[in-house]
């Protein structure tokens, strides 16, 4: 498949799951992913700013609902940065963003997360939550503490 019709493709998806933000500019590719499959936003926190998801070239080869799940925490990095009040700290960003793969709020048409993907996504938010000052560590300590027993009710 070339990939403008992967890019379209991947937009139908986009558009079937609710996942299209009008400053969703672009979706662009990268080299074609193996084990690790990385997703990025891309642009400028600015109300308005046109924003790009970059994407491996083979993203539609791996499960869809793990792949909306990618993308469902790019399109909350969108609103982040478009959207008052804008999240200007990365950790921050990428903390909401994780909790709401573990915890979804922003989107509940995708389809169930898969669990070892939620995992990695718990990891992370403790992970970005470790990276914040004490100030805006101590906004989240709510969620934080729903990460960790997450994490221990798996044991």
């Amino acid at each position: 498949m070339n990939l403008e019709n992967v890019r379209i493709n991947v937009l139908n998806l986009l558009e079937s799951y609710g996942l299209l933000h009008p400053n969703l500019h672009e979706i662009e590719f990268r080299e074609v992913a193996d084990k690790l499959v990385v997703f990025t936003t891309e642009g400028s926190v600015a109300i308005g700013a046109e924003q790009i998801i970059r994407v491996p070239e083979n993203v539609l080869d791996f499960p869809e609902d793990f792949i909306l799940h990618l993308f469902a925490h790019e399109v909350i990095h969108i609103w982040q940065k478009t959207v008052e009040p804008l999240v200007l700290d990365k950790n921050e960003r990428e903390f909401q963003a994780y909790y709401n793969g573990v915890f979804p709020y922003w989107f509940d048409g995708l389809p169930v997360c898969p669990e070892y993907l939620r995992q990695t996504f718990a990891k992370q938010a403790l992970r970005y939550l470790d990276f914040m000052d004490n100030k805006l560590k101590s906004r989240y300590q709510e969620q934080a503490a729903e990460i960790r027993t997450y994490l221990e009710n798996l044991s």
